[in-house]
């Protein structure tokens, strides 16, 4: 899949409302460990973001927070049904409380450089032959030390998204630019497996 087919993808299923993945409540795996993976005012950048709410939990946390979308419809949703006051400069709404910053860009064009990432449904959003490339991407925009909380899946449903990625890609994505630290595993439903890692990037 090349980057404007992924983009129209994603496009069109925000148009379509094919959005089960978008979730009411604050994640509850970011909850248990942002704490320890992140360190108090980390820059938190937040790809595929969507309008998860988990953007404004991580800011109640004192972050600084950047969500990346594709589809615009979904950071106008998120503005609207936040009541977020603020401005567009280019492809960047910025809050008044300046704490958030929306970006509607494709993720591999965003510029920047962050303490940590956040991916709760990122990666797992991406045929194989994108997410090398997005993890290669993700080193880039990490400072030494950065880390990243990244959640994916297992299941056996066949194609996605949400794709399964197993400890073997997720070795080979990451291994030789971060040290890996398995935090957790935790049913997402009756089919699918979550897991939590926390990745720190090497100097």
């Amino acid at each position: 899949m090349s980057l404007d087919e992924n983009r129209k993808f994603w496009e069109q299923a925000w148009a379509d409302g094919r959005t089960r993945f978008h979730r009411l409540d604050v994640n509850d795996f970011l909850v248990k460990y942002a704490p320890t993976v992140f360190d108090a005012g980390d820059k938190v950048l937040v790809p595929l973001c969507g309008k998860s709410i988990d953007l404004l939990w991580l800011c109640q946390q004192g972050h600084g927070v950047a969500g990346v979308e594709l589809a615009k419809q979904a950071i106008n949703e998120f503005i609207s049904e936040n009541k977020l006051q603020g401005s567009w400069q280019d492809q960047r709404f910025q809050t008044q409380a300046s704490r958030l910053s929306l970006y509607h860009q494709d993720f591999f064009h965003h510029e920047g450089k962050y303490e940590a990432i956040y991916d709760r449904a990122c990666l797992v959003a991406l045929p194989s032959e994108l997410r090398k490339r997005m993890a290669e991407k993700y080193s880039s925009l990490l400072n030494p030390n950065g880390k990243i909380l990244l959640i994916t899946l297992k299941h056996d449903e066949g194609s996605g998204p949400p794709y399964s990625i197993s400890d073997e890609e997720i070795d080979d994505l990451f291994g030789n630019n971060f040290k890996i630290d398995f935090l957790d595993r935790g049913p997402a439903s009756e089919l699918r497996l979550v897991e939590v890692r926390k990745l720190t990037k090497l100097n």
